[in-house]
């Protein structure tokens, strides 16, 4: 996996997970400004060139919200169980550094 070809730069990367404590952070809009503020602060340190938000990194192997399926009307359950499913990725902006 390591050698594969994935369709995007790897190199130089710095990945942080982090989450904010939900009895500081219980509402969308205080959980939305923690995030904003932390990446305009991370695009300013020295070396960094640019700085975004991903609720998951490619090939993290998340449960993708469920996995939503693709379901066409008429189909009964079990056909639509076989249906691909829509891969959901959030990605905020870029703040340039």
């Amino acid at each position: 996996m390591l050698s594969a070809e994935t369709g995007f730069t790897r190199e130089p990367l710095l990945t942080v997970r982090t989450d904010p404590p939900s009895k500081t952070y219980n509402r969308v809009e205080q959980t939305s400004r923690f995030y904003k503020l932390a990446i305009e602060r991370l695009s300013l340190l020295p070396g960094v060139d640019a700085a975004a938000a991903d609720h998951s990194l490619p090939l993290a192997g998340n449960d993708n919200l469920g996995k939503p399926l693709i379901a066409a009307e008429g189909q009964s359950s079990d056909e639509a169980a076989r249906n691909p499913f829509v891969n959901l990725h959030f990605v905020s902006p870029t703040i340039l550094g």
